[in-house]
């Protein structure tokens, strides 16, 4: 029995590592591919990746309400069904996987005029969007079926496929529309988006291949099953539903940045109109495109070091939710790993602002242009990174409710301070008011643990003050060396490599010095 355990516990931490790995690697592709294609578009890549991050925010919210609870159930049922009813189950499922896509395809489809509110481009956009919506949800199907088996390896595979195939085709499509048919650069961003659904239909095929013939598991899901051979048949698919409305909370945290998303993309023309009319609509669009896909962008990279800290954990604080002690231990290290790791990365980014947006986009303007931006979006990295920890440890702990709550209120405060703050601050309103609604929500959610669970026991004050000081004598010194070799060399994208490499890696040194010093490297690897 304990061999078993041992097993088990193997596979999950196997899994883990897998899934962090396919995370990291996806969000790291998902960056770095803005450098070649901005540079094919030149001084239109501003333009370009505004119009492709409104398209992408429409598109994000009916991928979730297509897919809503499609792999959850399937990686439950795939795990107990054996079998005729794990056949059943799975044919029922892709069924439903199909009918989803389609429905919510023809309503993104029949709803793009609306959602683009007039823009003719975005319209274009979204309609390229629409078969990735219809074939997602079938994906889903895929990698839930994976899940329950605790493939993760090959869940993880699929994800940095889709995202490598996607970014293959955005820039040979790039770079043919642009040298080789000489059209413009809506076309670039239609195919751009149209990617996504070459990218699902990669990993679909990966898939598929590895389910029917690498393991050569025969699943005969087109094969004629008569619901009457079994009563427990019936019952195994009737308990699909009520899986897909637990897990619709479960989608509204899981997307709730793109509502914060959704929020600026159709308030923040309207109340800058209102507010302050000088701005002519060119220089709205690049201040949009700028702060909510440019910046928030670069900033995911840190969000996506929170989200591997909460893999590492979060099965350990599920485990272990009846026992207060152990539960109690998980939060915080939890909570440790996330001031060391995200805080020190967020003032890296503040630090150099400058060279790393010039790299990944180009020097399009001033710098109060864009310097301004990313460094209130490294700030609000730190809370959105805190408010996805916790959001996820709660979740693990049965608390959905209570994030739902946090995230509502967050939601609130944000709206309720945007007019104001885009009235004070028109560049970095926006940003401000999500920084608001983000705190909202994190404290409440912190509030909440700490009243029940008195994690700050459990979070020494030598180690907060020694990560602090650490990470603000690594800031200082960065900001020395980027300031002593900006002296030297011209905004170039290239030249700005240099200080960037010289000064970040100053700075992992320093941090890594810091920590192991005071204690702190050994106790986030070891503990």
């Amino acid at each position: 029995m304990r061999f078993k355990k041992n097993i088990i516990t193997g596979e999950l931490a196997k899994g883990t590592s897998w899934l962090t790995l396919g995370n990291v690697v996806s969000r790291l592709l998902g960056a770095i591919y803005v450098i070649p294609w901005t540079l094919m578009l030149g001084v239109l890549s501003l333009q370009a990746n505004t119009l492709f991050g409104k398209g992408y925010n429409v598109y994000q919210l009916f991928l979730m309400m297509s897919t809503v609870g499609l792999p959850s159930a399937v990686a439950k049922y795939t795990s107990v069904l054996i079998g005729k009813e794990k056949d059943l189950f799975l044919l029922k499922a892709f069924q439903l996987s199909l009918f989803s896509g389609l429905l919510f395809g023809v309503i993104f489809w029949i709803l793009t005029p609306i959602l683009a509110v007039g823009d003719i481009n975005l319209i274009t956009v979204l309609h390229s969007l629409v078969p990735a919506v219809v074939i997602f949800p079938f994906l889903s199907v895929l990698r839930g079926k994976f899940q329950g088996q605790l493939d993760m390896e090959i869940l993880a595979k699929s994800d940095i496929i889709e995202q490598l195939v996607r970014i293959i085709y955005m820039l040979i499509s790039a770079f043919s529309i642009l040298n080789i048919f000489h059209s413009n650069w809506v076309n670039v961003v239609i195919q751009s988006t149209f990617a996504a659904f070459i990218g699902a239909l990669a990993a679909i095929i990966y898939l598929l291949y590895k389910l029917y013939f690498f393991k050569a598991e025969k699943i005969h899901l087109f094969s004629k099953i008569e619901l009457s051979e079994n009563n427990s048949l019936v019952n195994s698919f009737k308990s699909f539903l009520p899986i897909v409305k637990q897990s619709i909370p479960f989608v509204f945290i899981g997307g709730f940045l793109t509502f914060y998303q959704w929020i600026d993309q159709y308030t923040f023309f309207p109340l800058m109109r209102i507010f302050h009319p000088d701005f002519p609509q060119i220089q709205l669009e690049d201040i949009f495109g700028r702060f909510n896909f440019n910046a928030n962008k670069l900033i995911m990279l840190i969000v996506s070091l929170a989200m591997s800290v909460a893999s590492t954990i979060l099965p350990i604080i599920s485990k272990n939710s009846s026992n207060l002690k152990e539960t109690r231990n998980s939060i915080a290290r939890g909570i440790k790993m996330l001031i060391a790791i995200v805080f020190p990365s967020a003032l890296i980014l503040y630090a150099l602002a400058k060279p790393i947006y010039i790299i990944f986009y180009g020097k399009y303007g001033s710098l109060q242009d864009f310097v301004p931006i990313v460094q209130v979006s490294a700030l609000v990295s730190i809370f959105m990174s805190s408010g996805m920890l916790l959001a996820m440890i709660l979740q693990g702990i049965g608390k959905t409710r209570v994030v739902i709550k946090a995230i509502i209120y967050g939601i609130i405060f944000k709206i309720l301070f945007q007019p104001f703050l885009i009235i004070v601050f028109p560049m970095l309103g926006a940003m401000m008011a999500t920084f608001v609604g983000l705190i909202v929500s994190t404290m409440m959610m912190f509030s909440f643990i700490e009243i029940n669970y008195q994690v700050s026991q459990n979070i020494e004050a030598d180690f907060l003050s020694s990560t602090f000081v650490s990470s603000i004598i690594m800031f200082a010194l960065i900001c020395l060396s980027d300031y002593f070799i900006q002296l030297f060399v011209s905004d170039s994208r290239i030249n700005q490599f240099l200080p960037c490499l010289i000064s970040s890696l100053i700075g992992l040194f320093i941090i890594i010095k810091c920590y192991k010093t005071n204690g702190i490297l050994d106790e986030i690897l070891t503990k």
